[in-house]
């Protein structure tokens, strides 16, 4: 498995899913804020929480591979 594969299965398209994320989250925030739409941006916002948390282990991990060629 070449590294191109790994990162792949090891993170998916990370920005994208972020980007996703962002709007899904600036959308409820818009309407109105009943207890319900609080709670979907709650567990939304951990959801990119988690997201960012992996893009930022991907950028380290690629920076190492970089720095060894």
């Amino acid at each position: 498995m070449g590294l191109l594969q790994w990162s792949k299965s090891k993170f998916g398209n990370v920005c994208s899913a972020a980007d996703d994320l962002r709007k899904k989250i600036a959308k409820l925030q818009q309407g109105t804020l009943s207890d319900a739409v609080k709670s979907e941006i709650g567990t939304l916002t951990n959801q990119l929480e988690d997201i960012l948390d992996r893009e930022n282990t991907m950028w380290k991990h690629r920076s190492k591979t970089h720095w060894y060629r």
